[in-house]
């Protein structure tokens, strides 16, 4: 196992997106929306309300609010795991999605200027640390597993450019 340290920048910018997340979650704890910070709970939140609005349309805004959270949820966890092109053809997906939730978190000054550190940085750090290790050890044959079609993408073109004959599997 390799641990890899996110540059300073990085983290200071996933943290400014991540008081942004907090300031958004008490706002749902105020409206006694209990979830825990758990994403698998807050999409079965948004199911279960989903059914109920149609007779309350004060659920909106409480629908609303957990949506911004799934989606800045999942552009933090993109930005840490995945790198910075991935987290921002996120981040300029939002523009197209039509939603109030993603036009919130494109409005939110603190975003903007997470993302903008983001965009000045180079991509994850442990794509460098597996290439050198790659070159190291100097395996016959590997397997790299990674959880998004963008970052294996993006592994293999990096491998690639490094000289390692590689085949990306999605599946």
């Amino acid at each position: 196992v390799v641990y890899v340290d996110l540059p300073e920048d990085y983290a200071r910018a996933i943290d400014k997106m991540k008081e942004v997340y907090q300031e958004h979650a008490s706002w749902l704890k105020e409206k006694n929306v209990r979830f825990n910070n758990s994403k698998t709970r807050l999409l079965q939140l948004q199911a279960s309300l989903s059914k109920k609005v149609n007779g309350n349309p004060a659920l909106y805004p409480i629908l609303s609010r957990i949506a911004l959270l799934i989606k800045l949820d999942y552009l933090i966890q993109t930005a840490q795991t995945q790198g910075s092109e991935q987290a921002l053809a996120y981040y300029n997906g939002l523009s197209q999605d039509g939603t109030k939730a993603g036009a919130r978190i494109l409005l939110d000054d603190r975003v903007k200027q997470a993302v903008d550190v983001i965009k000045g940085l180079p991509e994850h750090p442990k794509i460098s640390a597996l290439l050198d290790l790659m070159k190291e050890q100097e395996y016959e044959k590997a397997i790299i597993f990674a959880n998004y079609r963008d970052s294996a993408r993006l592994l293999e073109f990096m491998l690639r450019e490094q000289g390692f004959e590689c085949k990306r599997f999605i599946g």
